[in-house]
């Protein structure tokens, strides 16, 4: 089960794009958003929650995503490829306000 798991979060995240704007674009495209610094609720943590069956009933302790590893239920941990991992940092850092629940409510 982990090992299926992790192999449809692998493929999830690579089709995303090739850089850190395309994976932008792709997540802007599905109207993913999220929050800033916060490994259970930015915006690839709320695409998995959304593609991935179950995963919205995951517990926070079972899985979190960071730009190193996203951790999933079975301790198992899913290494991002380097486009998503400069889209995490990248966000994290201020770029995309349009993925950023906080700012969509700024007027």
């Amino acid at each position: 089960m982990s090992q299926d798991l992790k192999e449809r979060i692998e493929e999830l995240l690579k089709s995303l794009g090739d850089d850190a704007d395309g994976v932008a674009a792709t997540l802007h495209g599905q109207d993913i958003v999220g929050h800033r610094e916060d490994c259970w609720h930015c915006p690839i943590a709320n695409l998995i929650a959304r593609r991935v069956p179950g995963a919205d009933r995951w517990k926070q302790e079972e899985w979190s995503v960071s730009d190193e590893y996203i951790k999933i239920p079975g301790r198992v941990k899913v290494y991002p490829p380097d486009a998503v991992a400069a889209f995490i940092g990248a966000f994290d850092g201020g770029r995309f306000p349009f993925l950023d629940v906080e700012a969509e409510d700024e007027p």
